[in-house]
């Protein structure tokens, strides 16, 4: 992939950290986002301790699909290990957002699976967002947690 590809990139990932964090879906510095870098087996993903309202295309920090950090001069995430889970088993993938969407954690704490309202989003997640159950944040057990839901 192409320099200009990988900023390309950068610049969109910072586009949606944006969005999220002007439609109040994250607020402080909470929550992540991640995009597979085509071509490649590698992920750039948020840094900890930066507000997604206020990303940098150079803030992103580059991983490998086991979460060493390859590039990037700011700490990653300590949720790295379960963005790259979902890259490892899901090749479909090229981006996850985990966003602590207040809506969202309502629904994860009740138990309640989140099922498709409208045609749009049932063209998408058909079976509704499955509910992991709780481990501690950064964990491998979350890791793989997630890894065998979304299998």
């Amino acid at each position: 992939m192409s320099i200009e590809a990988v900023r390309d990139l950068r610049e969109r990932l910072c586009r949606v950290g944006k969005q999220l964090y002007d439609h109040g879906l994250v607020t402080g510095t909470v929550g992540n986002i991640s995009a597979r870098v085509p071509s490649t087996e590698t992920v750039l993903i948020k840094p900890t301790g930066v507000c997604m309202g206020f990303l940098k295309p150079e803030d992103f920090i580059l991983v490998d699909m086991q979460g060493k950090q390859l590039e990037g001069k700011q700490t990653m995430s300590v949720e790295t290990p379960m963005h790259t889970a979902v890259y490892r088993v899901r090749s479909d993938v090229n981006g996850v957002v985990h966003s602590h969407a207040p809506a969202a954690t309502a629904f994860g704490i009740a138990g309640i699976e989140i099922l498709p309202m409208a045609i749009e989003t049932f063209m998408f997640i058909p079976n509704g967002v499955p509910i992991v159950p709780f481990e501690m944040p950064g964990s491998k057990e979350l890791a793989e947690a997630v890894e065998k839901k979304i299998k």
